[in-house]
């Protein structure tokens, strides 16, 4: 089984994880929005929190989740499922303006 990793440059506005995958800003290609057995995310040392919700109204003040971007800081990890697999469209990110998220993906 492969793994799949990204980069995500944040704009500091919300945006779906899946515009990782280079197709365009908000734009969700089923081709490469393949299903995950697990994701790991992690923000990167140089910024601010970044925050993870489920819709477009993400914000410092709607969230799921906050990363810190401390080196300390453990990152997120969603998984391992066996059922009901994770799809970077099923997420949104909003972070500081060039703040880089990282994104490991275990597909199913």
């Amino acid at each position: 089984m492969a793994a799949f990793s990204y980069q995500l440059t944040l704009s500091g506005s919300a945006q779906h994880l899946s515009d990782a995958f280079g197709d365009g800003t908000g734009v969700v290609n089923p081709i490469h929005d393949i299903p995950f057995r697990a994701l790991v995310l992690q923000a990167q040392k140089a910024g601010a929190d970044v925050f993870v919700g489920t819709d477009k109204t993400v914000s410092s003040t709607v969230f799921g989740v906050r990363l810190d971007p401390t080196a300390s800081a453990p990152p997120l990890v969603l998984g391992g499922f066996d059922q009901g697999p994770l799809r970077l469209s099923d997420f949104w990110v909003v972070g500081t303006n060039t703040q880089v998220l990282t994104i490991l993906g275990i597909p199913v």
